[in-house]
């Protein structure tokens, strides 16, 4: 049993990773001859993350499986993979790799050049963990807004700027006007950022099926924005105080969605 994953750009992987350790401290990651899959619930049961990385995606992706399975089940310490990532450099490519030794190890290698014939090469080599193995089974929701947008790195900038005023941030969508409303309020003043679903020239897509209106933690979407910055697109889909589905395009095939329970507000 084993699995190699080569990727060109450490800085993809680096921040999908980071943006899982944000959210969770350890995890399972689940490799097939389809990828790679990595799913949690936070210790609060407020947010949930799944993160789907498809081999097609990858520059070079060998699997082979455990004897009798079809799936390799991986316990990782992703506070610790955050700590390597940090010594990545911005050309390295990086590779992922289970290797037997006297014990299983999860094998980070980052390097220049080709895999044939490497240069500048770190090997960091984590041991495999036992992590409980929740059985989640996300049903998908029926939510009545949906918007699709060409970056993500505005959300980045809309959490920091929201976070300034208020501690939660909450989302109206307006049918009529095809309007989504960003706003937070709090003791230091008001935030508001407006979008024009049908002039706004970063938005690719979006339905509004009805009127919606929701609250939702900053805590938590800051935990949630690492991959927005270097996403290719992101999707927004919430409905009246129902959990908001964030989901980023990343690296040319690469999924992280996270599902955010919102806040109740009597």
């Amino acid at each position: 049993m084993s699995f190699t994953a080569v990727f060109e750009d450490v800085k993809i992987i680096r921040s999908l990773f980071r943006g899982v350790s944000d959210l969770l401290s350890e995890a399972n990651m689940f490799v097939n001859e389809e990828g790679i899959r990595v799913q949690g619930l936070d210790d609060s049961r407020v947010a949930m993350l799944s993160l789907r990385m498809p081999s097609s995606a990858f520059h070079i992706f060998d699997f082979s499986p455990p004897e009798g399975a079809d799936v390799i089940q991986i316990g990782l310490n992703f506070s610790d993979i955050k700590k390597i990532f940090a010594k990545a450099k911005a050309k390295d490519s990086v590779r992922l790799a289970l290797v037997q030794e006297e014990r299983p190890y999860f094998e980070i290698t980052f390097f220049r050049g080709s895999l044939e014939d490497m240069t500048q090469v770190r090997i960091f080599k984590l041991p495999i963990i036992e992590v409980p193995a929740e059985t989640i089974t996300p049903r998908e929701l029926e939510l009545d807004v949906m918007a699709e947008f060409a970056t993500g790195s505005w959300v980045a900038e809309l959490v920091a700027s929201a976070a300034i005023v208020a501690d939660d941030l909450q989302i109206i969508a307006n049918k009529d006007e095809e309007k989504l409303i960003f706003s937070a309020e709090g003791e230091l003043g008001k935030f508001e950022f407006p979008v024009m679903l049908s002039r706004d020239e970063m938005v690719i897509r979006y339905e509004i099926a009805k009127d919606a209106r929701a609250i939702y933690s900053l805590d938590y979407l800051k935990k949630m924005d690492t991959p927005a910055k270097i996403a290719d697109s992101v999707i927004i889909r919430f409905s009246d105080n129902m959990p908001m589905e964030l989901t980023y395009i990343v690296g040319g095939g690469f999924e992280m969605k996270y599902l955010l329970a919102p806040r109740v507000v009597g």
